[in-house]
């Protein structure tokens, strides 16, 4: 949680920091100009001269990845070497062989290709790739010849994270398999995959199932919810612990709650578009008594359910609510509260179809769905209401609301 603090407090640090150059940590500053996206920055002295690096922009590198890439330019002052400098040699070197077919060309030319081809959903995907590739392959093998690079060069973005960044590095794997795979199928690249699992590097990096063991959203119990939500004055609540409550008596993911809109709730119903299955029609989710109650507690001035309290014109941050609920119990996500409904739906003998897609996910094989098509909306109502009524019975919540919240 103290990690996720700190990237929280970063965050709306620098969105409200004025124009100018501010100090974030020892070294790393960030820049922001009227207009322009913020970029960070590394501050150093090399030969009586300050100096300024920038590790790229705010909304494109992270501040993990910002502070990677500051590691190591810190790591060529040690060595006597100016990181501008260096920086604009290797340009410079690059440029002196336009005729070389290099890594980072290969990158540039096959990720919108890929892009195109999986059809993303999540604008992410494309900025998740840049970053990770930028950050640990770029810098040893992009102006590398693609026709050079062997297992060993993959070998050597790999294994100083393999142990340590295992999930991170297994993703980095996958993505060059798939960069490499492009160079092959359009001619580029006459070798073979260098990045391929299988038969390859399988033989020097350890299965990544068997360096980190995987952890699971952590779930709290249902009376760990139920006591939770007590704590809360239900006549004049919060507008994030209504968005947690909201969320635990919907089963929905952090993002589904978070952005909801007024525009998707039409009656008792709330018509949620942000499906993960990508379908192109809203998820229906049946409200019960108590959602819908929660809901005439908020304030109607805003497009979203659940404003933010700190920037106008948006919604509540996604991470809020997790960091909200570990103050309070000391533990636990709002994802793992999607676990605690399927534990308590199968403990009440529910059928899985039907609590299945009540958090919304896929019920039964390819053929199944072909044939049950139907979200059994009406089957689900009396579901959610006796969810609702063990989680969060509604004489906490039955109290007239106060007058200033209308």
């Amino acid at each position: 949680m103290a990690v996720l603090m700190a990237r929280l407090s970063i965050e709306a640090k620098i969105d409200k920091l004025p124009a100018g150059i501010h100090r974030i940590e020892r070294g790393l500053y960030v820049r922001k100009r009227e207009g322009r996206c913020p970029s960070w920055l590394f501050v150093y002295t090399v030969a009586g001269k300050r100096r300024e690096l920038s590790l790229g922009r705010v909304g494109e590198v992270g501040i993990t990845a910002a502070r990677e890439k500051l590691e190591r330019a810190r790591q060529l002052v040690a060595e006597g070497v100016d990181p501008v400098e260096h920086r604009r040699t290797v340009r410079a070197q690059l440029a002196e062989k336009p005729e070389v077919y290099t890594f980072a060309k290969l990158f540039e030319e096959a990720l919108p290709a890929i892009a195109k081809a999986k059809r993303w959903r999540n604008p992410k995907s494309g900025l998740q790739w840049r970053t990770s590739i930028e950050t640990y392959a770029l810098p040893a093998i992009g102006d590398k010849a693609l026709e050079d690079i062997t297992r060993d060069d993959v070998l050597a973005v790999l294994t100083p994270i393999w142990e340590t960044k295992t999930e991170t590095a297994s993703r980095v794997r996958m993505r060059l398999e798939a960069l490499f795979a492009y160079g092959i199928a359009t001619g580029k690249m006459k070798t073979g995959n260098p990045a391929v699992w299988r038969g390859n590097l399988s033989y020097f990096l350890a299965p990544p199932s068997k360096i980190k063991k995987v952890e699971h959203f952590e779930a709290l119990t249902v009376q760990e919810i139920r006591d939770a939500l007590e704590q809360t004055d239900w006549n004049d609540p919060p507008v994030t612990w209504v968005a947690i409550a909201f969320g635990a008596l919907t089963g929905a993911r952090t993002n589904e709650f978070c952005e909801a809109r007024w525009e998707e709730i039409k009656g008792d119903v709330w018509y949620c578009p942000r499906r993960k299955d990508g379908k192109g029609y809203p998820h229906r989710v049946p409200l019960s008594r108590q959602a819908l109650l929660l809901l005439e507690r908020l304030p109607h001035d805003s497009e979203w359910l659940f404003p933010s309290p700190v920037k106008d014109g948006t919604h509540i941050n996604k991470y809020t609510p997790r960091v909200v609920v570990r103050k309070r119990v000391g533990r636990g996500t709002m994802h793992g509260f999607r676990s605690s409904f399927s534990d308590w739906a199968a403990e009440q003998d529910i059928s899985e179809r039907l609590s299945e897609k009540a958090i919304q996910h896929q019920t039964g094989n390819a053929v199944t769905r072909a044939y049950q098509r139907s979200d059994l909306l009406e089957q689900r109502r009396p579901i959610m209401q006796r969810w609702a009524d063990t989680i969060l019975p509604l004489a906490w919540i039955e109290k007239e609301p106060n007058p200033a919240k209308g």
